[in-house]
């Protein structure tokens, strides 16, 4: 195949970019900053044995109907972004209707390439389409900070995020750091304005003054982790009053309170459905967010292998859950769980874990995947080994992005 210029239809995006896709032939294009129904003309270059290849200098030559003005003015929509822009939300030119829709889509395509036929039961995000996230992942290079353009590791400066709890944070944390050369921050913030910072990168010794340091609009850096160097609080607290949720700067914790109710929601139900019996085994479990729902429904033994997750793990639960500290490929069930109730990472549950887990012999499963191509191929595998899966929930945890959280229930 040599380079080529061709005018193709967008029917869909993929999940984890929210590129458009569109098929060539037998080949799959995927291109980056277009959506469902939109005309387009663009480069092909030769893509050797594989399947599938990147649009370039791609051109929209009818845009769809369904396209609706971005609410943000850093998309890559707006003319002064020269079709680059920020590429987090790429779901923002469709309403929040289309925009689930074409999830739902999406998580069809891979349960189906799976056959598994159970349509999944969509729920709607529980909160705003903006002003919902207490996490972001910001990069900076070279005194610019933002985020990644669309298909491209070049960064977008990026002042102001929309979708932020607090939209002024990336401007303010980039007054106050010294961000020389390159890197990569993890930014959580409490609703109450408390901020925790993870630097990838070691800081110069006193480029901040002691902690907590005011950064504007009510915001205070309370907690800086660089390497194996944390200045003020180990923790700070997600919950609600009464109701702590304590994480550290390099904790994992959901994209945002709204989505966090939808899992929590979605965990007690599918508990209540799966009417445990007997003890509940829960795997990657954090700093306990699910574990705190699970221990209604009978003695819950969780594992964690990070150390400082295992900390925030105690300081939320006490001494109250059994907690084993290692990976879960190498765990030893020495009991049979009424459920298991597992949260693996992005990339799911590996082949010596999927070993492990169905060794157990649980009666019930309840898997929360936030990848659907992984979490298709999670539930197809406790398929094989004989579980039948029950339901299937679409949980829209993060609007005007292309992710969501899938959540499975599966019985013996």
């Amino acid at each position: 195949m040599t380079a080529t210029r061709v005018t193709l239809k967008v029917h869909g995006t993929e999940g984890r970019h929210g590129w458009g896709v569109a098929r060539d032939g037998d080949l799959t294009v995927f291109l980056p900053g277009c959506l469902p129904e939109d005309t387009v003309e663009c480069r092909l270059e030769p893509s050797g044995k594989r399947r599938w290849t990147m649009g370039q200098d791609i051109e929209i030559l009818s845009p769809s109907d369904k396209r609706i003005p971005p609410a943000c003015p850093h998309h890559p929509d707006y003319r002064d972004n020269n079709g680059r822009g920020c590429g987090g939300c790429p779901l923002m030119a469709l309403s929040p209707e289309e925009a689930l829709g074409e999830k739902t889509r999406y998580a069809t395509r891979a349960l189906s390439q799976q056959k598994i036929d159970i349509a999944p039961e969509v729920i709607a995000s529980s909160g705003p389409a903006f002003n919902y996230r207490w996490r972001l992942r910001p990069r900076w290079e070279e005194g610019r900070l933002g985020f990644n353009e669309a298909a491209s590791s070049r960064i977008h400066p990026v002042d102001r995020c929309a979708v932020a709890l607090f939209p002024s944070i990336p401007g303010a944390l980039k007054r106050i750091l010294p961000l020389k050369g390159a890197g990569e921050l993890r930014v959580t913030m409490t609703p109450r304005g408390e901020v925790a910072l993870h630097v990838d990168r070691t800081l110069p010794k006193n480029a901040l003054a002691p902690l907590p340091v005011a950064l504007g609009d009510g915001l205070s850096l309370v907690s800086l982790q660089t390497g194996d160097r944390l200045q003020g609080a180990p923790f700070i607290d997600l919950g609600a009053k009464g109701d702590p949720r304590w994480v550290s700067p390099l904790n994992f914790a959901q994209a945002g309170p709204f989505a966090n109710s939808l899992i929590l929601d979605s965990l007690d139900d599918l508990l209540r459905e799966a009417a445990p019996r007997g003890p509940i085994l829960e795997c990657y479990a954090g700093s306990g967010n699910l574990t705190a729902v699970a221990r209604r429904f009978g003695p819950v033994t969780a594992c964690e292998e990070v150390p400082s997750v295992r900390e925030a793990f105690r300081r939320n639960l006490g001494e109250g859950v059994k907690l084993i500290t290692r990976p879960v490929e190498r765990l030893r069930i020495d009991f049979t769980p009424s459920v298991l109730v597992l949260d693996p990472p992005r990339s799911g549950i590996s082949g010596p874990a999927m070993y492990t887990l169905r060794g157990a012999k649980a009666a019930a499963i309840v898997l929360f995947s936030c990848d659907p191509m992984a979490g298709a191929r999670d539930i197809a595998r406790f398929r094989d080994a004989g579980y039948r899966v029950a339901r299937i929930r679409l949980l829209d945890t993060m609007p005007n992005t292309p992710h969501f959280e899938l959540a499975t229930l599966l019985f013996q």
